[in-house]
């Protein structure tokens, strides 16, 4: 099964850019390269189109009691190129609010730069614990079969502190992944709220 999900501004285009979904299927993968039995692409079975409305609803957590302590768990790894995120745990925080400020373009809407940049330094002032986390590695080739081989990190993270603003936030980027590759399924989490103790 092969599926494209597209929101925001961009559905204006869903029926054209579903088309362009068939075809490529069709036309575009080197289906002589992939099956040499085959003597063209497979028959393609079903179509169908869904709609889903509600920002809401794939939220795996709604709570309506102060967040100070929380679990972000890794579905998937993580890209970790770059910043060194077992020694600034923080900046995985700042790439999902990245990740929420690019995807809400899409919807027309923005994060306010002064906004994303104190909640940016906020992620600083939190408490971090980073025992669960492994390191990885991933790789997969690109257009011209050139492999790329990139740092992973995934497991677990405990995270704590000041969490009102930046929360909803963070649910916003469980939907739409962390970091590099998330077009190829990296970056895929799970918050889960807590307190701490008193």
């Amino acid at each position: 099964m092969v599926s494209l999900r597209i929101f925001g501004m961009a559905i204006d285009w869903a029926l054209v850019a579903f088309e362009a979904l068939v075809t490529g299927i069709r036309t575009i993968l080197p289906w002589s390269k992939i099956a040499r039995a085959l003597e063209g692409p497979p028959q393609i079975v079903q179509r169908e189109i869904s709609t889903y409305s509600g920002a809401a609803s794939g939220f795996s957590t709604v709570t309506h009691h102060p967040v100070t302590l929380a679990r972000l768990e890794f579905l998937s790894p993580m890209d970790a190129t770059g910043t060194n995120v077992i020694e600034q745990p923080h900046s995985i925080l700042a790439r999902a609010l990245r990740r929420v400020d690019g995807l809400s373009r899409w919807c027309g809407v923005v994060l306010d730069p002064e906004v994303g940049a104190r909640l940016a330094q906020q992620t600083r002032a939190l408490r971090f614990d980073m025992t669960n986390v492994r390191l990885g590695q991933y790789s997969s080739a690109n257009r011209h079969a050139q492999q790329r081989r990139d740092k992973t990190i995934k497991g677990q993270i405990l995270f704590g502190g000041e969490l009102a603003e930046l929360w909803p936030l963070l649910l916003l980027a469980e939907r739409g992944h962390i970091g590099r590759h998330a077009v190829e399924g990296l970056g895929r989490i799970r918050l889960s709220p807590g307190a701490l103790p008193h």
